[in-house]
């Protein structure tokens, strides 16, 4: 007995196992497009995510992955029939290019349906919410979707969750998504995150503004307990950093504010919330800027580097000190203000080319 049309018709599922995703350049393809192609095809060689990506950058800048209306019907209906087979069959894909590709034919909804299921692949967790952060951009629905999809993505795959940070922070849009995003996130997240974030990223662009809203946004048991967590790491990474622009000799001739600056003051707080280790602290920090100031110097741009550095640890200290209302005139602290004192005034010059409101929040605390 032969069989009905009904059982030869392949099954929705039988039809994506046959789904095969291939990329080919037109014979008159510029330079540019050769050069993405080559690294698609050095990015699958290689295993190498960057090489893949930049491919899949160059794509979307451009013309974008074509939507064929035949694979988005089948990936609606498996959706339809259901959701969680087709994740699961999405997640088998190892290829990136081809997770990227299915992806931008699925609608929101489904991306989004996603991101509430439980995933189990980091690159496909990685992409749900690339995708899905791209969409935000242009409609604030999708806003808890990429909460989601990231969060599972920092539990599922720290090197990729370290990736998302390096590629996004930048963009005011993902800073603003922050505070609900460590919010959901576990210590080990955290810590990645406290390990990750670029402690030179500027505040020229309204970057300190949208990470200081979000971050106070986070429940407080919840920050403070980011910050006993971590408070003591952002703070080895600040001197660090500090360090580095000295060595680096990065003109600098004011007080350094970055994206992360108010983070970075109440870690110092919990870090030194005893008044002894605060003044402890200070002393240190004055020692050091006594000391940077008696070193020789080939030109005065240098100077101003080793003077704005140090400069900028003890304006944060001292203003951490004066919201607590800390004791600025005792004993131990009087001499090592009148150095403080001193040299503020003795480059006063140096001063009259920055923010002069730096300078006066810096006598007014040292008086």
């Amino acid at each position: 007995m032969g069989q009905s049309e009904a059982e030869k018709k392949p099954t929705v599922w039988q039809k994506l196992d046959a789904l095969h995703i291939e990329m080919r350049m037109g014979s008159g393809a510029g330079r540019t497009d050769q050069q993405y192609m080559r690294a698609l095809q050095d990015g699958k060689a290689e295993k190498n995510l960057d090489k893949l990506y930049y491919f899949i950058d160059g794509v979307e800048r451009g013309l974008g992955f074509r939507r064929d209306p035949l694979v988005c019907g089948v990936l609606e209906q498996a959706f339809q029939e259901d959701p969680e087979r087709l994740l699961a069959h999405l997640e088998n894909r190892e290829d990136v290019v081809d997770i990227c590709v299915l992806l931008s034919m699925c609608e929101t909804p489904v991306l989004q349906a996603f991101a509430n299921l439980r995933m189990h692949s980091g690159i496909f967790a990685y992409e749900c919410a690339r995708q899905l952060f791209r969409r935000y951009r242009l409609r604030e629905d999708c806003r808890s979707g990429v909460i989601d999809a990231v969060r599972q993505l920092s539990e599922i795959d720290s090197e990729l969750w370290a990736r998302w940070i390096h590629k996004n922070e930048y963009q005011i849009e993902w800073q603003k998504l922050l505070g609900d995003v460590l919010s959901g996130t576990s210590e080990r997240a955290w810590k990645c995150y406290a390990e990750n974030i670029n402690l030179s990223l500027g505040a020229d662009r309204g970057q300190i503004e949208a990470v200081t809203e979000s971050y106070n946004g986070m429940a407080e048991e919840v920050r403070q307990k980011f910050l006993c967590e971590n408070g003591g790491l952002l703070c080895l990474r600040w001197e660090k950093e500090l360090e580095s622009i000295k060595k680096t000799h990065t003109i600098e001739t004011n007080i350094i504010i970055n994206a992360y600056t108010n983070i970075i003051a109440e870690a110092l707080e919990v870090k030194y919330a005893e008044q002894t280790d605060w003044m402890r602290e200070v002393g240190r920090w004055i020692g050091v800027l006594n000391s940077d100031m008696e070193r020789w110097y080939h030109s005065a741009s240098e100077m101003s580097v080793y003077y704005f550095a140090d400069m900028t640890q003890l304006y944060l200290l001292l203003a951490v000190g004066r919201q607590r209302g800390n004791d600025f005139l005792g004993d131990d602290m009087r001499e090592g203000l009148r150095i403080l004192r001193f040299y503020v005034m003795k480059h006063k010059l140096l001063w009259e080319q920055s923010n002069m409101w730096y300078r006066d929040k810096m006598l007014d605390i040292s008086l």
